[in-house]
């Protein structure tokens, strides 16, 4: 991966990550992993493989709210991350997703921080009220935050791009039984994920039910999207059921 791929894929993060000059749409677009994914993956040479990659990990982050400043993780940067080490290194969605999601955790430092940073600019627009400065205000609320979350961007991905590198540099040897892990992780991680989304439907017997057999599938090589679809019309039409059975008390 050259600087300028990491250099663009890290601008379409910061891109994702902002809502001001993304006019407060790339939260509910590019910051979306299937999206993200599909954008890196095209800029790496293949966007078919980062989009599944993306939508993978959209899977994992099915139950995601950043209510209140809650985040469990990072969906835009692990989507990303996804993209990058599908494509470049031959690892499939499952097992990209397992190396991903907990480097994707490095978002919530970021969120953090960039928060508490953002006060500061607070507090110097406000001094620039006191002081009749229009244009500091405009500086510290439109300006400085966003090129601070851009040096954010570009420096992360910059980081692991190139601790990525060192890494699978390393490994030698150790690759295949390494992707064999991660393809474990993987599959306990999108059963436990689905898992908890199943778990609004307040009926134990279904999760430990979807957990059992989407592992079983997953190992006998079952199409995970196959799988997945069957599952969806499961949940469908017990949705349904549970409906009917209501309007009938």
């Amino acid at each position: 991966m050259t600087i300028v791929q990491v250099i663009i894929i890290g601008l379409i993060y910061f891109w994702a990550s902002s809502t001001a000059w993304s006019f407060g749409i790339g939260y509910y677009t590019l910051y979306r992993p299937v999206i993200s994914g599909l954008l890196a993956g095209a800029i790496l040479g293949n966007a078919v493989e980062g989009m599944i990659a993306g939508a993978v990990i959209n899977i994992i982050y099915l139950d995601f709210v950043s209510t209140g400043g809650s985040l469990k993780g990072d969906p835009c940067l692990t989507g990303i991350i996804a993209a990058i080490v599908a494509v470049l290194y031959e690892l499939n969605p499952v097992e990209a997703a397992a190396l991903s999601y907990p480097i994707g955790l490095v978002g919530i430092l970021l969120w953090k921080y960039r928060l508490k940073i953002n006060t500061k600019f607070v507090r110097k627009a406000d001094q620039s009220i006191e002081t009749g400065k229009i244009s500091g205000v405009v500086m510290n609320n439109a300006i400085y935050p966003q090129l601070y979350l851009l040096a954010l961007s570009l420096i992360t991905l910059i980081i692991i791009a190139f601790l990525l590198n060192c890494f699978f540099s390393l490994l030698g040897d150790f690759y295949i039984t390494f992707k064999s892990l991660l393809y474990l992780s993987g599959v306990f991680l999108i059963a436990f994920s689905t898992a908890s989304k199943l778990n609004q439907l307040n009926r134990k017997l279904s999760i430990i039910s979807f957990v059992i057999i989407y592992c079983v599938f997953s190992f006998i090589k079952i199409n995970t999207a196959i799988f997945l679809f069957i599952i969806f019309i499961g949940i469908v039409m017990f949705i349904l059921k549970e409906g009917l059975y209501s309007n009938e008390k």
